[in-house]
């Protein structure tokens, strides 16, 4: 009989080790649960961040595009403008050289009816009457 006991004091012993042992790796495999379960939970928002993330990215291409389009748009705007003035500025130049050529013809002709009115006048002043230009500049009130 003690050699029963004995059988089964070790039998006990070694189931004792193999609970004590099976406790640990219940233990442990709770642990990587635990550890797989926090993981995945990290994954889940680290891939929901990249997607947002990629929709903002998508979003800033979009508006940088416009923008590229707004700039392209804008420059070709600016380009004709500044053509538009060089044109008109060009057309004043050439107004300007045509006016100041008509004001020179005027000048010109001014001068040549004023030296023609006073040698009127000085010839009329010899012969002791008043001249034509004279008459019409005292009829106009001049």
């Amino acid at each position: 009989m003690r050699s029963n006991v004995d059988t089964i004091v070790k039998l006990q012993s070694d189931v004792d080790k193999v609970e004590n042992a099976n406790k640990m790796l219940q233990a442990q495999i709770k642990d990587k649960k635990d550890q797989f379960a926090d993981m995945a939970t990290k994954l889940h928002n680290k891939i929901k961040l990249r997607d947002a993330l990629k929709g903002q990215f998508a979003m800033v291409q979009e508006q940088l595009a416009a923008a590229n389009k707004t700039e392209v748009s804008l420059k070709k705007v600016k380009e004709g403008k500044e053509e538009d003035a060089n044109s008109e500025a060009s057309e004043n130049a050439a107004d300007n050289k045509g006016t100041e050529a008509a004001l020179k013809m005027l000048k010109d002709k001014e001068a040549k009816l004023k030296r023609a009115t006073a040698a009127e006048e000085a010839a009329a002043k010899k012969a002791g009457t008043k001249s034509k230009s004279s008459l019409w500049s005292t009829m106009l009130g001049m």
